[in-house]
């Protein structure tokens, strides 16, 4: 980014310029694969990556002679029905067997299996006494039913609850079938009949699914982190799906169609759009002021002169301290109303608080109670 990489040209330029992109695609996950005891989504965000990477390489050793849109409009259908497949597998395979389903002795058990920490800073009093570092109940090898010996509170199983990687991995296939079908219905978007009320039937659907895994997870008890890794899949599909348009739209449709969207955006949602500027501004704030700074350390380097960095054109370009992109971006935040763009930003972050502290455990606390009397 600083020496302007994409701007690299000539033979040597795009062979580095290749090269350069694999190794910040490796680097990548192998960073993911090495945190995963943090961050246990991290294979399933991997999946979503890889999968078009994969289905376009496809495309271009079998189907060369298609073309790239079409290719991809094909893969709705196959997408779709592996997702379903795959959803209907695991439901079967989650009540074929007691041991299966994820209940309070597989959640216990597995949590030890994996080596997850208990947390006994919270629950000191379900240390064991022999051992400190160990829980005080123990779940024998039938894997019937947890022991809970005197003085040992049937409550300290809640010291496995900020365990998240056991519970990813049961419910992982079901994880793997939502992708594909994020992927399914956005090979439908690529074709030209779609339009904007498909796009928005699509995120309802979508948050639905999004909050119905929230809840089951609340009810298993491992409301902790899901949100979390709910987002980072979303995200995570969402830039596979940004590969399968970036692999069958020219730059130049690209621009003329994201041109040509937004504005149907303007006429259509123009009143509600200082709302969605203030979700932007909560969501992006941190990293518009890295990406401000590193805007600072490019304009430099092109100051400098290098013979691989971009040519500063005009006298306004090598007088600016930014780039002439961070400028027009900085030109374009200026012009919106930012006191009713910062209000709602400040309602936005309200209204997480709400959802992620509040609600989230009255949620709980509710559905608790309405298992506890029925």
């Amino acid at each position: 980014y600083f020496f302007d990489f994409p701007d690299w040209k000539s033979p040597a330029g795009k062979v580095c310029r290749k090269a350069t992109w694999w190794i910040f695609v490796g680097g990548i996950t192998v960073v993911i694969l090495l945190t995963t005891g943090d961050y246990p989504y991290g294979p399933i965000c991997l999946f979503a990556l890889y999968t078009p990477m994969w289905l376009v390489t496809i495309k271009n050793v079998f189907f060369s002679d298609t073309r790239t849109r079409t290719y991809v409009s094909w893969l709705s259908g196959p997408l779709f029905f592996v997702s379903l497949l795959t959803g209907l597998v695991w439901m079967v395979w989650t009540f074929l067997r007691d041991e299966n389903e994820w209940n309070e002795v597989t959640r216990v058990y597995y949590a030890e299996s994996a080596g997850c920490k208990p947390d006994f800073e919270t629950y000191p009093q379900c240390a064991s006494e022999s051992d400190p570092e160990e829980v005080c109940f123990t779940i024998p090898e039938e894997y019937s039913e947890i022991v809970f010996p005197e003085g040992c509170d049937p409550e300290c199983t809640k010291v496995y609850d900020n365990c998240l990687n056991t519970f990813i991995l049961w419910v992982g296939p079901m994880l793997v079938g939502m992708v594909l079908f994020f992927m399914s219905f956005f090979c439908t978007f690529l074709r030209t009949e779609n339009d904007e009320k498909d796009v928005i039937n699509f995120a309802k659907l979508w948050i639905f699914l999004l909050f119905t895994v929230w809840l089951t997870s609340a009810l298993a008890g491992v409301a902790a982190g899901v949100s979390t890794a709910l987002l980072a899949i979303t995200l995570a599909s969402f830039v596979g799906s940004a590969i399968f348009m970036a692999s069958s739209i020219s730059s130049s449709e690209r621009r003329v169609q994201t041109k040509g969207f937004w504005e149907r955006i303007k006429d259509k949602w123009g009143a509600h759009l200082d709302a969605v500027r203030g979700l932007v501004v909560v969501l992006t704030a941190p990293i518009a002021v890295i990406y401000l700074f590193m805007s600072v350390l490019n304009q430099a380097v092109r100051k400098i002169g290098l013979p691989i960095s971009k040519s500063l054109q005009t006298d306004e370009e090598r007088k600016d301290f930014v780039t002439s992109r961070a400028r027009r971006q900085i030109q374009t935040f200026r012009s919106w109303d930012r006191s009713k763009v910062f209000t709602y930003a400040v309602f936005w972050g309200f209204a997480f608080m709400v959802m992620q502290v509040i609600v989230a455990r009255f949620t709980v606390l509710f559905l608790s109670w309405l298992i506890e009397k029925t």
